[in-house]
């Protein structure tokens, strides 16, 4: 999956673009040091990342009580998942390894 910065525009200093009682997503920005494969330049790298949450419990409205469907899904979403955008070099432009993490 990759993950295009530009589809979630959104005002400075709220950082949730999703939440629902199954998980929460939200913008960060990540800092690594990448090596290009290409032309070995070497560089500290700041991206957009964006983290998935699943909520510690899963949580049921008075009216709704949790059914076995809901427990799967809630079960199949990771408990953290980051997502980066895509990076390309600062000097030949070719895009480098960034991968997606995720923990269950």
């Amino acid at each position: 999956m990759v993950f295009d910065s530009r589809l979630f525009a959104q005002p400075s200093g709220q950082t949730i673009v999703y939440q629902d009682r199954f998980r929460q997503i939200e913008l960060a920005v990540g800092f690594r040091k990448l090596t290009c494969h290409r032309c070995d330049f070497a560089s500290f790298y700041r991206f957009r990342v964006m983290h998935i949450r699943r909520s510690p419990e899963l949580l049921a409205s008075e009216e709704e009580e949790v059914r076995e469907d809901h427990l799967h899904i809630w079960k199949n979403i990771p408990r953290f998942a980051e997502i980066p955008e895509t990076v390309r070099c600062r000097r030949c432009d070719e895009v480098l390894g960034v991968y997606t993490s995720c923990i269950y």
